[in-house]
């Protein structure tokens, strides 16, 4: 049984601008081809963006390989995308059957299979135990579909789904992730960049950010140190030649001792000598010993939500960290050689214009190496998008059309600030971060070519948008 496991084709421009940056390859089906491919199956994984992948291309490949089974890897904002192909190989291909999973379907799972007939089956929740269930069951000597867990499939008419699938408790029982199955080992097409590849230590998240799907998932499960080490050591960089690794972790260093046993793992291996690392993490969650360990483990930059300015704000998304802890935390890292970047999230629930100063200014006031300023997107399931569709957190929905990009307009905006106005907020963060002389070379050194001619044809669009009239006004 041939099995190919995709991420959905992607614009053109994207797809150029993906190839031509160091980006990471994900995770999560290089561990779904890995423990098929331990089970003895024919598969193959596509990452369409880097393989600069749009609709056209990846047919023919779909055409050419022939699969039985089409597994679909789709987050939310690229379900647009996932549903156009799928109903595209439906039509020539009605006997494949199309799996969709990760965090769309997992957060609507009926409500995304009865609204897309050109999904056969969906499977929510960690897919390591589920896939392969559901695989032997469409081969027809597996499991009944009702015994499969996370799976929702199609039953008389009606859609039924047997619940969440539970997570993989022992993490280090999976086989190590299936980047082979990506590319020939060692062998990159000319002109791809170096890789960066992505690891994790835990999974789960014990906090309650109202933006995040991911905290449901409240069961901590961590990796063994020697396990982590021995990963990206033997595998992603002597296998690989990995030259960057991300972290996926929520929060890398939630648990000090066993983040400890992970970086000394590392060390004892000298990983710090032979590929760098970033990762997520909170403030409230480092000091100096660890930060100090991370640096001789390899660790180039930590990525740190510190979210808004506002007190209120970060009441209001459930993130409540005293100020004074986060202006130690960005400085002990930069002291310790890590480099920083901070996200200040735009339209927060209950946001104004001043809560949306304050957090320009302390984004300013932290001096990170990086700053970002992303939209806050109200993803299914998540608690911020509950409140926006009861109309709490000032929100008022503006489109009937749910719109998921961080740097556009949203589907909603907030009482005296338009869609329109948390754009420009977002452009006066930006032009206020980067446009000071001690961070141009930073800015140009973290952009290839591509990504800064990208940047300043946007920067320009939004200087010189065309007149519409608007209710508000922003003083930028």
């Amino acid at each position: 049984m041939k099995i190919i496991i995709i991420t959905p084709p992607v614009p053109p421009i994207f797809a150029r601008h993906i190839r031509e940056r160091y980006v990471p390859f994900p995770l999560g089906i290089a561990y779904l081809g890995a423990v098929l491919k331990e089970r003895g199956y024919d598969v193959e994984l596509i990452y369409s963006g880097y393989e600069n992948l749009g609709g056209k291309r990846l047919m023919r490949i779909i055409e050419n390989k022939k699969p039985d089974i089409l597994g679909f890897s789709v987050l939310t904002p690229h379900l647009e995308r996932a549903v156009t192909f799928a109903t595209e190989i439906k039509r020539k291909y009605p006997n494949i059957k199309t799996i969709i999973g990760n965090v769309h379907a997992t957060s609507l799972p009926e409500e995304t299979l009865n609204t897309y007939p050109a999904f056969d089956f969906l499977l929510s929740g960690e897919g390591e135990i589920s896939l392969p269930q559901l695989i032997t069951s469409i081969a027809g000597n597996g499991k009944s579909f009702f015994e499969v867990p996370g799976l929702a499939f199609r039953y008389e008419n009606k859609v039924h789904f047997n619940g969440e699938a539970p997570g993989v408790n022992d993490l280090d029982e999976l086989p190590f992730p299936a980047w082979n199955l990506f590319f020939t080992t060692n062998k990159l097409p000319i002109g791809y960049k170096p890789l960066w590849l992505t690891v994790h230590a835990s999974r789960g998240c014990p906090y309650k950010c109202v933006f995040c799907k991911i905290a449901e998932d409240k069961k901590m499960r961590y990796r063994k140190g020697s396990k982590v080490a021995e990963e990206i050591n033997d595998w992603d960089v002597l296998n690989f030649n990995a030259k960057y690794l991300t972290f996926t972790d929520s929060t890398f260093t939630l648990n000090e001792e066993k983040v400890t046993e992970v970086l000394e793992s590392m060390i004892k291996k000298n990983i710090g000598n032979k590929v760098k690392w970033e990762c997520l993490t909170r403030v409230d969650r480092v000091n100096s010993k660890i930060l100090n360990l991370m640096k001789k483990a390899g660790c180039d930059m930590i990525v740190y939500g510190t979210e808004s300015g506002s007190y209120e704000i970060l009441n209001n998304i459930k993130k409540t960290i005293d100020f004074s802890v986060t202006q130690h935390s960005i400085k002990i890292t930069h002291e310790a050689g890590i480099k920083t970047t901070v996200s200040m999230l735009i339209g927060n629930p209950n946001e104004t214009k001043e809560t949306l100063k304050k957090t320009i200014e302390y984004a300013l006031k932290l001096n990170p190496t990086i700053a970002t300023f992303p939209i806050l997107m109200h993803f299914p399931g998540t608690e911020v998008e509950k409140m926006a569709k009861e109309g709490k957190g000032s929100y008022i929905k503006i489109s009937d059309k749910n719109i998921y990009s961080r740097w556009s307009s949203s589907s909603y905006h907030i009482i005296g600030l338009t869609a329109t106005d948390l754009e420009a907020y977002q452009r006066k963060g930006f032009l206020k971060f980067y446009l000071r002389l001690s961070k141009i070379p930073i800015f140009l050194k973290n952009q290839d070519a591509t990504g800064l001619i990208l940047y300043l044809c946007n920067v320009f669009k939004r200087l010189f948008p065309k007149r519409q009239k608007s209710e508000f006004v922003v003083d930028i």
